[in-house]
């Protein structure tokens, strides 16, 4: 049966061309044959159709000439998210080792020479950063549990910028979550959020996160919801020869998920968020020309979000990058010149 294939059903919009003063136009694109009706206007030979919505949560009807149903696709238009982007940070937990051991040492937070960093770029750009944290990098290493709550008051003073999320229990296995029972992750989720309370408060928890190698079942989905998780980041990717995204989506939907840059499931309520850039997979100079391609893409929606990987930026990681905070200068000043600002979805949808 023909359908809507962009925008696709749950599709979080951010920008839409118009004016408050008359509607905004929205191409919509579709495998139905030429001249059926999307709202009433008519599909062209290219399966498109220009269709005017309006309000926050505009409705498409896709029919045959005659007026026979066929699809429809229930959107959500959030302008304020439109020319905003987010910045999240995977596996960490070494900086939190490196405070617990300074911890007499240390009057701040920020003589951590990594949190230093970030600290710089928030005084800079308006940077607010979300850490999502092992348990530990390795079973029987540092752990969370043995964090410091030394800077607790600091870290909820900096709350506003700086907040944790969870990712995983350890580094290793790949695929910790995958097909596994739900009952796993909310474990290895509690014994995080437990030891980051202490830590940090809970005002410092961000309720959208990024599963440990993105896959996990719609079970396990449903049990982080019920802790508060609101959203999940992740992109469309080939595993064992099917297309997947963060969770539970797969086949089509997962296809979808390059098309747009926040896609909220009807059923569930959760957030599933695209991800455009893995920094530490780009090199420096080849920053600028990525950003480019993805903001003239069809998946450019005035939305981008952006992250990197803490190990890339200590000196024994065999894959050490120098340049780790030069690249991600350049990321957010090219946001900047273009009029993004940067946001924590949690404070937003």
């Amino acid at each position: 049966m023909s359908t809507i294939l962009f925008p696709c059903d749950g599709a979080v919009l951010t920008q839409i061309p118009g004016t408050p003063q008359l509607p905004k136009l929205l191409t919509v694109q579709t495998d139905a044959p030429q001249g059926s009706l999307v709202n009433g206007i008519p599909v062209d030979c290219c399966g498109t159709a220009v269709v005017p919505v309006s309000g926050t949560a505009p409705k498409l009807s896709l029919a045959t000439p005659e007026g026979e149903p066929l699809a429809e696709a229930n959107l959500r238009f959030a302008a304020q998210l439109c020319r905003k982007y987010r910045f999240t940070v995977d596996d960490n937990i070494q900086f939190l080792e490196d405070l617990t051991r300074n911890q007499n040492r240390y009057s701040s937070i920020f003589e951590n020479p990594y949190l230093a960093g970030f600290y710089r770029l928030h005084q800079r750009f308006g940077l607010k950063v979300t850490l999502n944290l092992f348990f530990s990098y390795y079973e029987d290493s540092f752990s969370l549990r043995d964090m410091t709550a030394r800077f607790r008051e600091e870290f909820l003073a900096n709350s506003d910028w700086l907040r944790f999320s969870f990712h995983a229990r350890h580094n290793d296995p790949p695929d910790p979550y995958a097909n596994r029972p739900a009952q796993e992750i909310l474990r290895d989720f509690d014994d995080v959020m437990e030891q980051v309370v202490r830590f940090a408060g809970r005002r410092c928890i961000s309720d959208f996160m990024t599963v440990h190698y993105l896959l996990c079942t719609r079970e396990a989905c449903l049990a982080l919801q019920s802790r508060g998780v609101r959203g999940l980041m992740g992109f469309p990717s080939e595993r064992d020869g099917s297309l997947t995204f963060t969770g539970y989506l797969e086949g089509t939907r997962a296809k979808q998920m390059g098309q747009v840059s926040l896609w909220q499931d009807a059923d569930t309520g959760l957030y599933f968020i695209r991800n455009d850039m893995v920094i530490n997979a780009c090199p420096l100079e080849e920053i600028p020309g990525r950003l480019n391609a993805v903001e003239h893409s069809s998946a450019g929606t005035g939305y981008f979000d952006v992250m990197i990987h803490e190990q890339y930026f200590y000196r024994d990681y065999e894959a050490f990058q120098p340049d780790f905070f030069e690249k991600l200068q350049t990321v957010f000043s090219w946001l900047e010149q273009r009029g993004y600002s940067c946001v924590f979805l949690d404070d937003i949808l």
